[in-house]
């Protein structure tokens, strides 16, 4: 059997990990959910920042630019419940150089990587009802001293059906540019 190639190590996980999200079937779905998120957010981001493929044109589009994402992340904002009560929050929102930016400003790869910081530093924070996680916010900070503030320069609130859309959208657009 073998392992795969190294040269076409994130192509073929990428794959494995698009068939575990669409295949998955069971409990701790959400927990599958944003494993597999996570490696579709970190292999993209980490190929691209080494230059191991130089076609992944998708990156350089802006979020509005990739029909799904527009969707995703269009609404100023969205209310959920968060440990019992209802807030409100901004769907997404980023601030660079004291400037909140539009989706059509920001690019794909940027998102990715602001998603990466955040899984990566664990700020990530489910919602629901009960003990049934819906969605999840994400959040960015700059440093230590911001975060202990809630002063995030990036934030994302998705539902689960929107992280689904958002992790398949990634694989299915990464694959297509890494096979051309």
């Amino acid at each position: 059997m073998g392992y795969p190639a190294t040269d076409i190590f994130d192509i073929k996980f990428i794959e494995r990990t698009k068939k575990n999200l669409e295949d998955f079937k069971g409990e701790n779905n959400f927990t599958n959910l944003i494993n597999n998120l996570i490696g579709l957010i970190f292999i993209p981001h980490e190929y691209n920042n080494k230059r191991k493929r130089q076609n992944i044109s998708f990156l350089k589009k802006s979020i509005s630019e990739i029909e799904e994402f527009a969707n995703i992340f269009s609404s100023d904002q969205v209310e959920i419940i968060v440990d019992g009560e209802l807030v409100a929050l901004p769907k997404f929102k980023y601030i660079k150089d004291n400037k909140a930016l539009s989706i059509e400003e920001v690019k794909t790869e940027d998102l990715l990587r602001l998603m990466r910081n955040s899984f990566a530093h664990a700020n990530l924070t489910p919602f629901g009802e009960g003990n049934i996680w819906q969605g999840v916010i994400i959040k960015n900070y700059q440093d230590k001293k911001k975060e202990r503030k809630d002063k995030y320069n990036f934030i994302a609130v998705l539902k689960r059906k929107e992280l689904e859309k958002f992790a398949i959208t990634i694989a299915d657009l990464y694959l297509d540019d890494a096979q051309k």
